[in-house]
């Protein structure tokens, strides 16, 4: 049989905790106590530790320890720590019954924890920022200081005591009212209005406040009414010139206003303008300045801009301040000059140009010069535009513009004419002007362009001949093309030849169809190779192609020929022939000789073979050799 202990159960409470902060402190303490209770067997008394929450709220508080140890008197099981609180508030506080061997834990309901503070008695002082001075007939400002010296602050409704102030000074409202008294001391501004029948001179009144503090006393403002002094305000005379090449001008147009009753009291506050234009086309930089004394002196400016020339006027006027009265000037003279602009002059050469012997164009430098004429030494900028009339020149400009430089004292720039065919035409330019100068346009140059051209030539060619030796079957001969410079005469000819040959019955062929010219001696020629191989005739003719310095030309044609050489006539012979066949021989040998003579060139030895053609008959006989070489010997 097995048994189980079960352990007891148990309760834990905390009291409410409450402590004052006496007056003069800074804190105070009280005993948190918990108390832990054995609900099942009370005389089980518990052991152990008990841990505290605190919840320290807005009473600044905090606790010995977190944890105590419980111990029993009496019967009683409790343990406790401190509470120290450090402002007035509220928290709460739980202790949590950690157990023992026989126990088990609890927990107490949150116990409320009290933070009370014995204050001192509510006491502020006044004061003011004084004294104040205000003009006739104006206003002024006091500020009035509440300051907490002792307690908690309340709120204190401020208060005028005018009951000492002559009729005509009244105080107005506050900024703050009521005003929280702080140890920093709290501020409200108050108003003062005195009006312009008030006797000038020295008053004072009271300022209080409610609730009254346990030492507070109303405090006293010193007033002094003054008079303001007048004034005298002036504008001087405004003059600007619009310089050349500007569109407007500008001049400062300074107002200075001086105190006339005491002239070290200086004005303040803003000077209002009044401009009447007139033909200025003028306009303020602002309608209003604020006032500065420098040196003694007080003026402000605004900046008046002219834009054509002209009259206008200007006055000023000045608003016052606390110590001084209006006053305006008389109107100032306003003028706006103008500088125009110097005159110019433009100009531009006649322009010429050759296109060279071979050339496609020719080109020339179209220069534009501008002077002034009005300043001689303002010399003029910016660009040149010119208008080209090309005509029959086929010509066009490098730019349509250019831009001037000054060289020398020469204001001048250019761009290039480039003209492809001999014509003429003509060119304007116009100069644009600057800031300083008005344009101006040239009269029309002229243009001229001229062509050189090429020198004339002849072209020959000699008569063709050659001869088929005997035997061959074919000629050659040079055919040589001649080509003379006939304008000058210095100037050879280069380039290409190009024949034609018409072969007739030779059935020739020309080696190439064309050859370069080349000089030698002087002479300009160049050839080719004819080949015959029929006797007969034909014609062959040449043509140069020119270059670019010549223009071309064509030979008349040239005949040519081809002849052939014949064969010499011969006449050729053979003796007798005659043998015995000795007795006992069966055969016997003649020599066969055939003798061949030139009967037409007798010196002309022939050469060659000779053959033979046996008829034998009942001779049974035969030829060595059917052939044989002639030979010459002693000219047979």
């Amino acid at each position: 049989m097995v048994t189980f202990t079960v352990k007891d159960n148990t309760s834990t409470t905390v009291p409410n905790v409450n402590c004052n902060i006496a007056l003069g402190s800074t804190s105070c303490a009280a005993s948190v106590t918990a108390t832990v209770a054995d609900t099942t067997t009370a005389s089980n008394v518990p052991t152990g530790t008990v841990t505290f929450t605190l919840t320290a709220g807005s009473t600044g508080g905090s606790l010995s320890s977190p944890t105590c140890t419980l111990s029993t008197v009496s019967g009683v099981t409790s343990c406790s720590v401190m509470f120290t609180g450090t402002s007035a508030g509220s928290g709460s506080v739980t202790a949590i019954y950690g157990g023992d061997s026989t126990h088990n834990t609890s927990t107490s309901t949150a116990a409320t924890v009290t933070v009370t503070a014995t204050l001192p008695p509510f006491d502020y002082s006044l004061s003011n920022g004084g004294p104040v001075s205000v003009v006739q007939g104006s206003s002024g400002t006091v500020t009035v200081t509440a300051r907490l010296t002792a307690g908690s602050a309340l709120p204190v409704s401020l208060s005028c005591v005018s009951s000492s102030l002559p009729a005509g000074v009244t105080c107005g409202s506050f900024t703050v009212n009521p005003v929280t008294p702080t140890a920093a001391g709290a501020t409200s501004v108050l108003t003062i209005n005195v009006a312009s029948s008030v006797a000038l001179g020295p008053y004072s009144f009271m300022v209080t406040g409610s609730p009254l503090g346990a030492t507070t006393t109303p405090t006293s403002i010193s007033l002094t009414v003054t008079g303001k002094d007048n004034t005298s305000t002036s504008v001087g005379s405004v003059s600007c010139n619009i310089a050349l090449g500007g569109t407007s001008c500008t001049a400062s147009v300074t107002a200075t206003v001086a105190d006339t009753t005491t002239p070290s009291n200086a004005p303040t506050g803003t000077v209002t303008f009044t401009l009447t234009a007139g033909t200025t086309g003028g306009s303020l930089s602002s309608p209003t300045c604020t006032l500065s004394t420098v040196s003694g002196v007080t003026s402000c400016s605004v900046t008046f801009t002219g834009t054509t020339a002209g009259s206008g006027s200007v006055s000023a006027t000045y608003g016052g301040d606390s110590t001084h009265n209006t006053s305006t000037s008389a109107a100032a003279a306003v003028t706006v000059t103008v500088t125009s602009k110097d005159n110019t002059s433009t100009s531009v050469g006649n322009v010429s140009c050759n296109i060279a012997l071979g050339a496609s164009s020719c080109t020339a430098s179209v220069i534009a010069t501008v002077a002034d004429t009005t300043t001689a030494s303002n010399f003029p900028t910016s660009t040149v535009t010119f208008t080209l009339t090309p005509g029959t020149t086929g010509g066009s400009l490098s730019s349509p513009t250019c831009t001037l430089s000054t060289i020398s004292g020469v204001t001048r720039c250019s761009v290039t004419f480039t003209g492809t065919s001999a014509g003429s035409g003509s060119i304007i330019a116009m100069y644009g002007g600057d800031s300083t100068h008005n344009t101006s346009t040239s009269s029309a140059a002229s243009i001229t362009v001229t062509a050189t051209g090429k020198d004339n030539t002849s072209t020959s060619v000699g008569s063709v001949s050659c001869n088929i030796a005997l035997g061959a079957r074919s000629c050659t001969a040079s055919v040589v093309a001649t080509v003379t410079d006939t304008t000058t005469a210095s100037n050879a000819p280069t380039g290409t030849v190009t024949f034609t040959l018409t072969a007739g019955t030779t059935g020739g062929s020309l080696s190439s169809p064309t050859c370069n010219l080349s000089t030698t001696s002087g002479v300009t020629s160049c050839s080719v190779t004819f080949t015959g191989t029929s006797a007969g005739s034909g014609s062959v003719s040449a043509a140069y192609g020119g270059d670019s310095t010549h223009n071309t030309s064509t030979s008349a044609a040239a005949a040519v020929t081809v002849t052939v050489t014949s064969k010499d006539n011969t006449s050729t012979s053979v003796g007798n022939v005659s043998c015995n066949i000795a007795l006992g021989g069966t055969s016997c040998t003649a020599s066969v000789t055939a003798t061949v003579v030139d009967t037409t060139t007798a010196s002309n030895a022939p050469t060659g073979a000779v053959t033979f053609t046996l008829s034998a008959g009942t001779t049974g006989g035969s030829l060595s050799s059917n052939t044989c070489n002639l030979s010459t010997t002693s000219g047979v």
